[in-house]
This record gives C-alpha cells, structure tokens and sequence, in this order.
C-alpha cells in the first residue's frame, strides 16, 4: 500500500482524541464502505421493482383493469389499451410515491433529533447498525407481502405500511449522520474530501450494481424474489459491521452503561440545537452550506420521485431500459467522483469550494438538457454532462468539517439529515403536483424547475467561495483550504 494510500484510510488518533491508531483500524475502516456497497445494491436491486408493484396493483385492484393487460405496462409489448390505462393510473400511482417520500421524512425526524448528540458521546456504530436493521426489515417485509399478492388481492398501500418500521428506525438518518461522522472521525482534514468521495463511490458503485441487475432477476423470477435476495443481502452487511467496523469513539465504562438510557434524553436535543443556532464566528457560513445540501436534496428526492414516470410518459421506457440509464448515469458519476477528482484536486490543485461550484455547473446543464429533450439518446448526453452530479454532497461536507469541531460533528450532521428528511414534505408534493399539471404539456418541465434550483445553490457556494477567499486574502483561517 503506497504512503498517500496510508494517509487516506489510517485513523489518526491524534484527531478528536478517539479510537486507536494504527493500520490495523484503517483496514477495519474499509468495513463500512464494502457494507455501504451492500446496502444500496440491495436498494436499488428492488427499488423499481416496488415501484412496479405499485403500478401493477393499482392497475389490477384500485382501478380493476384485465391482469392480462397490467402486465403489459412498462413493457416492449403494449397492446392498444395500455397507453390510456397508464394515462389514468399515473397520477393515483404518483400520490402513493409522494405520501411514501412525506412519510419518510416525518417519522424518522423525531429519532434523528437525539441521534447526533447521541452518537458524540456513546458511538457511531450502534447508529449505523440500526440503519440497516430498518433497511433489512423493510424488504423482508415487502417480500412477505408481494408473495402474499400472488394468492390474494392486495391494495398498493400496503406497500407503504411495509416502510414504517424503517421510518420508526431512522434508518435514512442514522446512516447519513453516523457513516459521514465515522469517516469524520477517522480521516485528517487534508484528506477528508477523497475520503469522503471514495464513501460516495463505493455507495455508487453499489447502486449500479442493483439496477443493472433488477431487471433481469425480476424478469427470470418475481417481486418476492427480488426483495427476498435484498432482505438477506442488507443482513449480510449488518453482520459485516457488527463484527467488523470498529468503533471510532472511545466510549468510557460509565457511558456505556448509561448510553442506552441516555438515547432520549430532552439534553441531547438542546445540544443539537446549540451547534446549530448557538452564537458562533461562522454562523453565517454554516447556513449557507447547509441551505446547499437541503436544497440539493430538495432537487434530488423530487425529481425522483417522477423521474421513472417521466420516461415512461416520455420515451415509453421499460423498467429494463429505466435502470440501464441510470446504470450508466451512475458509472460515469463513479468516474467523476474519482479519477476526475483525483485530477481536480491532486493536480489541478482546485480547493473544495471551486470543485462544488463546477459540479452545480454540471448538475444544471444536466437538468436543461434532460427538460428539453425530445430523443432518448439525449438522456444520456444529459447523464454526460452530469459527471460531476455526485460531488456536490461530498464537497460540502469537506467544506462544513473544516470549521465544525470534533465535538459538534455528529450534531451538525443529524441537523442536516434532519432538514433532509424534511425537504419530501415541501418537494414529493411539489414535484408531484408539477408533474401532473404539466404532463400533457412537456412532462419534462420539472427538470427546467430544477436547473433553476440548482442555480440558487450555485450561487450560495458562489458567496461561500468568495468568503474563502477573502479569509484567505486578510489571512485568516476560518476555512482550511481542501
């Protein structure tokens, strides 16, 4: 392993006082990236495919139409009558994505409030470790029901019952804010922006892996299947982080009896929301990279949402060609995320600041194109030109980590995954509701809405660059230059 290697992945102990150093625990750190493969591999390996059930039952049980003519929706073999159905289930369909996406932002809203203070002081691991417990009993579950459906009539809401659990968990939460503390808390700071792309790139590379492979499991078997094999790989990587990651915490013998207790208790929220509202130099900066990343994921989880309907209504897409697209659009965002990393800041010597406000150039060309296409093969000039569309979380992150303490990191980061969770409130509906009212106009109008979006967060990242700069010009150092 080469030196830079060492320097990226070893644990330095020095940083936030935690853990132990040595290179046994930076190959113990490479526990959470393969099981963070795992995971999104499993999700999106099912993600349309529930998505499909969805339709599916909709079609057959809410608006009664043949099974003989369901099956054929989002296929290469429509018949005369498919067009029209599609046409009438589309919207309904849309409100059950929308109520799962509101869903998925309330619950695990309550839980998040006490996760970060919580996880500064009694650990990171047992935070990650109920993100997949909740990801692993929601499959189980989808995969009990859509056996089910195979014997009996089920309404497509049920499928939305199925997410409870995994809402009640937190498990969007708890993995954002206890994986990026993790690698906060294992990384020196001059290397926490490829520390934390390589994260992103494995989560990628996972994601890829599932959609390139959900359509033809789900085409050789069936739903049940499919979420069945999800279930019991997210078990897989549970057991890969009980045993195998490390905790980078040091968690004294007082605190570890008291730790579960101590989960929700009223203090870990009031120093949730003292890192977050409390007077500080930085405030100001702070704000805005946080309004960057709730608005990114604003942008991001309502296009979504109709994006798979979008194609549909567009291209007449199948789920097959669906996931293809976003298996290449994920590649290339793979290469992004690296090699054109490792040329943007090893060579090029480009901060973390001027890499995010090249990827919020590329994030709105991406949109603009996708809003006015009229072929398929643009979608994929689109997904080109969107190369660097991973890198603005990433980015961010590295920024925000250069003026947050040790002892705020896990706050700070359940804020934003709190605000994050939110943002399905304000955009499922949003995004919905556009989609709906524009779909016999442009059905693509939504991605132009977006473009505009994404500029607001270029130009919040545009006065943050000019804030480094200015620091830098007075000779201050309220940032450390990535």
């Amino acid at each position: 392993m080469s030196s830079s290697t060492e320097s990226l992945l070893d644990y330095d102990s020095s940083d936030h006082g935690r853990g132990i150093s040595g290179r046994s625990f930076a190959f113990r750190g490479l526990v959470l990236e393969p099981a963070v493969l795992l995971l999104f591999f499993s999700i999106d390996l099912s993600g349309v495919v529930i998505q499909n059930q969805i339709i599916f039952q909709t079609c057959t049980v809410v608006y009664g139409y043949n099974k003989s003519d369901c099956l054929l929706l989002g296929t290469q073999h429509p018949n005369h009558n498919t067009a029209q159905i599609e046409k009438d289930i589309q919207p309904y369909v849309a409100n059950i994505l929308m109520v799962r996406s509101v869903m998925d932002g309330i619950i695990p809203t309550f839980g998040a409030l006490f996760v970060g203070s919580w996880s500064d002081r009694f650990g990171r691991k047992p935070i990650i470790l109920t993100a997949f417990i909740g990801h692993s009993s929601l499959h189980i579950l989808c995969a009990i029901l859509a056996f089910a459906s195979t014997l009996y009539s089920i309404n497509p809401w049920y499928y939305i019952a199925m997410m409870v659990p995994k809402a009640i968990l937190s498990a969007e939460c708890s993995l954002k804010s206890g994986a990026l503390a993790f690698i906060t808390d294992v990384t020196e700071s001059s290397n926490r922006m490829l520390r934390l792309a390589v994260y992103e790139a494995f989560l990628y590379v996972g994601i890829v892996a599932g959609f390139l492979s959900s359509g033809p499991m789900f085409h050789a078997t069936n739903a049940y299947t499919v979420f069945a094999v999800s279930g019991g790989i997210i078990t897989m990587a549970l057991i890969m982080i009980w045993f195998g990651l490390k905790e980078s915490v040091r968690v004294s013998e007082i605190d570890q009896y008291i730790s579960a207790t101590g989960l929700f208790n009223w203090s870990q929220v009031e120093d949730l929301l003292e890192a977050a509202f409390g007077r500080r130099f930085d405030r100001g900066k702070l704000w805005l990279i946080i309004s960057t990343l709730t608005l990114t994921t604003f942008i991001v989880g309502g296009s979504a949402n109709v994006s798979f309907l979008f194609v549909r209504e567009k291209f007449d897409w199948t789920v097959s060609e669906y996931t293809l697209y976003q298996a290449v659009r994920i590649a290339i965002q793979i290469v992004g995320n690296t090699l054109i990393l490792l040329l943007l800041q090893k060579l090029l010597k480009l901060s973390a600041a001027s890499v995010v406000l090249l990827a919020y150039g590329s994030c709105i060309l991406d949109a603009v194109i996708i809003g006015t296409s009229s072929a398929s093969w643009e979608m994929y000039l689109a997904a080109g030109t969107g190369i660097l569309k991973g890198m603005p979380a990433p980015m961010c992150l590295a920024i925000l980590s250069t003026f947050v303490t040790s002892s705020e990191t896990g706050k700070i980061l359940s804020f934003v995954s709190i605000l994050q969770s939110l943002t399905p409130l304000a955009s499922a509906p949003f995004y919905t509701e556009l989609y709906s009212k524009t779909i016999d106009i442009n059905p693509g109008i939504f991605n132009l809405v977006s473009a505009g979006l994404y500029t607001i967060c270029f130009i919040f990242m545009t006065i943050i660059f000019a804030m480094i700069k200015r620091n830098q010009f007075r000779g201050t150092n309220d940032f450390t230059q990535e």
